[in-house]
């Protein structure tokens, strides 16, 4: 596997203020370490090779807060390429793969 795109979603509480504070914690996180928001509850990150998927996946655990849920997958940059959009404005997968994000 080359380069590939790790998604990312998450189901995380936020009543309470310890709640809060971990959400945007990992929130910060996500957007510090170059991941793309693409939905309320979902970020997606171009990966260069198949080590970085372990190298991510421990940086994600040390940011996860202990409630919730946080799911990951790695989709290779094809089969994410791939993808048929039914409603609304495709990603545009070149921005993806470029690293060139637009905040």
């Amino acid at each position: 596997m080359r380069d590939s795109v790790l998604v990312v979603c998450y189901d995380l509480p936020g009543e309470e203020p310890l709640q809060k504070k971990e959400y945007h914690r990992f929130l910060k996180f996500l957007k510090r370490y170059g991941y793309i928001r693409i939905q309320k509850s979902l970020a997606i990150k171009h990966l260069w090779n198949k080590d970085s998927f372990g190298y991510e996946l421990k940086r994600l655990d040390e940011y996860t807060p202990q409630e919730g849920q946080v799911m990951v997958w790695n989709l290779s940059y094809e089969r994410y390429s791939s993808a048929v959009i039914l409603r609304g404005i495709p990603i545009p997968t070149d921005q993806l793969r470029n690293q060139i994000i637009e905040i």
